[in-house]
Parts: C-alpha cells; structure tokens; sequence
C-alpha cells in the first residue's frame, strides 16, 4: 500500500504535476515534498528492502515472494519522485525561485554513502551450500554416512575432496581412532578396499584392520608416508551377513609425533567370488577381560539417572542419559564393578576403577559403531542373543545414530526382554518385551513407536 503521508501532491498524475509546474514558471518557487518524504526514503535505505532501485540495467533482480511492505512502497515512488531537481538550501528570510529543468531532462542526485548500490543479496537469500558427496562405493568424513570418528581429530583441508582429518600418532595406546561401514554390498561377491591418502603431513605407519564375513579381521599396515594423493589398496574381502565391510583405523602403532591421516574409503566390486569362509576364530584378539559373575540384573540404577546430555558425560566420554552410557554403565557392573554415588544422580561422580574394570575405556562411539567397536575388543558379535549381551541397532531411519539397550531375558517364544535409556530420546529408563518381529514401545507416556528386532548382539558382559 502506498505512504499516505506523503500529501496531494504525490497523488497527482505526472502529466498534471509537469503541467503545473509549466504553469507556474519562474515566478513560483516549486513546492517542496512533505517533510516526511526524507524520513521514509531513509527509512527505506535502512531496511534495505529493494536491491533493485540500485541496480544497473544489467543486474538482475532477485525474485521474492514475499508481499511488498510499506517501506519498499515507499523506495519505489520516492525514485520517481527523485527525478526532479533537488532544492538547494538557502538563507532565512532569501526567497530564490527554483530554476525549471527542461522537460525530458532529470537532473542527477549524487549518491550519498547511504546510497551505495547493493552488490549482493542480503544473507538470507544466499544460496545454501551443496553438501558434499564422495563418487558411489567411496564414504569419507564429508559424507552422508557410513564414516565415524573418536578421540582427538583436526580437519587437514586436504583429500579426496578436501576433508581429510589427522591425530597423532599414540605409540601402543590408542586414544583415537576412524571407522568405515560400507553397507548394502552383494554378499558372495569380493570388494577391493582402498584408502586415499592425500599429500599432508600424514607420516605414520598405519594401522588399518578390516572385519569381513565370519567375524575374520585383518590388520594392514600402511606407511602413510610413501603416499601422494593416491589409494593405498588394503586387500579383497567379503561382506559379512548383513552385506556390510568395516574398517578401523586407529591412532596406534606409531609414535608421537607422527601424524595418522583418516580420509576416504572405497569398496569396489570386483569378479572374485566368495568361497566357503573359515570356521571362526575361538581365540580372541586381542585378549579381552572376562565377567567375573553372573550379569548384574537389570534394576535402574544408573547413577546419572535424571541428568541429560546438557548436564555434561561420563568419563568414558558418553553423555548422560544417553543409551550408551546406561550400556557402558552395565558392562562396568557385569565386570564387578559395584561403586555408587551416595546421592543418585550425581554430576561429575565417576567410579574410581571405571576406566580399568570391562573393556570400555573410551567412548565406543555412535551406538550404530558399537558392533565393530566391540569387534575390535575381540568379543563375539551375532545374531543370538543371551543374558547380559547388548541389543544393537545399526543406523536407519528408525534411529539415526543406532541405538543399544541391555539384555534382560531371552524368553522361550524367542522374545527378548531389555533395558535402556533415551529409547524415545527423553533420556529416560525404560523397558520393552521385543519379539522377533519388533513391538510398539509406550513408555514413559509416549505415543506407540514400532522398534524392530537388534541388528546384532554383542556379547561383551555374557558367554
């Protein structure tokens, strides 16, 4: 809607104002805009509301759908309204009649700082930024899935397509590492596995461990050194039940200051097919702790009960509420740990042999990685379930990040029993009898949610 404010005169046709002011002559000065008109036209050069009144005719306008406002109303007719001559000020009590400008001829208004064309569109109408992708088989940190990473990493602004993160190298202890899962693969089919190692500062001898069908594993050594922006091919392997591959690579091996670099990984399929795999492997590697009794039950006394990811983590590096954190929490117990905060909850509080009782010693990541996090621990990971094993979900549209809950029961109808937290991301308790072919959870007042049967079981705290 157009500024009322602006009086009859800006109301009147062109050819009446021209025709009045041919009229007047010299001997009546040209009546000037309201005083308001300044106010509005800065008003407008505020708000910016149209980039269009500074473009050139060779700049091109950026659509909107939104309506127009009163303030880019009054941008578009103070432009034609600036087309005549501007008033110089005079002294008090002087009375100078404006010179007529010829007609066809508008004298120029010098621009102003506040005038200064607009180059760019405001930052509300940038065009978003294409997110990254890697080539099809190939998955990477700038990826959409399929790539995780713990511990202490920087961004190199290298690789394959500029993402490559490095750590530092840890001697025998690992406090960083990479992982890969590579899934929908053809089972029977053998993958060639590469990873790309761009040219960095990356110069330590790393460990690369790939798990393939049957629970095999194998450990490739890398001298990250000897390459420049080239794939370093880690052998063939064949995809495990689900038609996944993974590989991990950890920051140990090599020693400070040498630098690990963690980039892309490609999976190709190649004309091999799988034969009959080995039997797996009874001898676990490396060795792994033992419980030293009977699966704790399933009673909720989580210590951080209550807290939520905003009240910070645990020192295993999982935050609280959260459904790892409950899961590491049951593992310290199914390995005798029996440390309590005198006050439940209790932010901060940590058991003392937390970090030395079970196997978890640092975060085991995402739950979608706990199953080759536990993997690489050397405990069983299938698809038999048993008392005091972990429930585990892979990353899907039903949970994002995975999911872990505690195994309770396994029933004779081939039901299982478990328990968890931040199953409806609430961080709340909570428990659910799951068949094979899933069940709806309501707990803690929720509407029905449909959970499938785990993907896997790992038998960390169980035979």
């Amino acid at each position: 809607m157009a500024d009322r404010s602006r009086g009859w005169l800006h109301r009147l046709p062109h050819r009446s104002l021209l025709l009045m002011l041919l009229v007047a002559g010299t001997a009546t000065p040209l009546l000037r805009p309201p005083a308001t008109v300044p106010h509005v036209v800065a008003a407008a050069r505020d708000a910016v509301a149209t980039p269009t009144a500074a473009m050139t005719p060779t700049d091109t306008a950026i659509p909107s759908t939104e309506p127009p406002t009163a303030a880019a109303t009054a941008t578009t007719e103070q432009t034609v309204t600036d087309t005549a001559t501007p008033d110089t000020p005079t002294p008090m009590g002087t009375a100078t009649p404006d010179t007529p400008t010829p007609m066809g001829t508008a004298t120029p208004v010098p621009p102003t700082p506040t005038d200064t064309a607009i180059t760019a569109p405001p930052a509300s109408r940038q065009p978003l930024a294409v997110a990254k992708d890697y080539p099809p088989g190939v998955y990477g940190p700038a990826g959409h899935c399929c790539y995780g990473q713990f511990g202490a990493w920087s961004p190199g602004h290298v690789g394959l397509i500029g993402d490559e993160q490095w750590t530092y190298a840890d001697g025998t202890s690992e406090d960083a590492h990479a992982q890969w899962d590579a899934p929908n693969l053809t089972q029977g089919t053998a993958y060639a596995v590469a990873a790309y190692i761009p040219d960095n500062d990356s110069n330590a001898k790393a460990h690369y461990i790939v798990y393939s069908a049957n629970g095999a594993r194998k450990t490739v050594v890398v001298d990250q050194q000897a390459y420049t922006n080239a794939w370093a091919e880690l052998g063939a392997y064949c995809p495990d039940g689900r038609g996944h591959l993974f590989v991990y690579l950890t920051n140990s091996g090599d020693v400070y200051p040498k630098v690990v670099g963690a980039d892309a990984m490609r999976f190709v399929a190649t004309s091999a097919r799988c034969g009959t795999p080995p039997p797996p492997t009874t001898t676990p590697a490396p060795p792994k702790p033992t419980p030293t009794q009977t699966p704790a039950p399933a009673a909720n006394d989580y210590p951080w009960n209550g807290l939520t990811s905003g009240d910070g983590g645990d020192q295993w590096g999982m935050a609280y509420g959260q459904c790892v954190s409950y899961t590491a929490w049951k593992i310290y117990e199914d390995f005798g740990g029996r440390q309590h905060p005198p006050v439940i909850p209790d932010a901060g509080w940590f058991p003392s042999n937390g970090l030395t009782l079970g196997p978890v010693r640092t975060s085991w990541g995402n739950a979608s990685a706990w199953a080759v996090s536990a993997a690489h621990a050397g405990y069983r990971v299938d698809r038999t379930p048993a008392v005091g094993s972990i429930a585990q979900w892979d990353a899907s549209s039903v949970f994002v990040v995975g999911h872990v809950a505690y195994v309770t029961a396994v029933n004779g109808d081939g039901s299982i029993d478990i328990a968890g937290y931040n199953l409806r991301e609430d961080s709340k308790f909570s428990t659910l009898r799951l068949p094979p072919g899933g069940a709806y959870d309501t707990s803690n007042g929720h509407r029905p949610f449909f959970v499938p049967y785990p993907d896997n079981f790992l038998h960390v705290g169980s035979p």
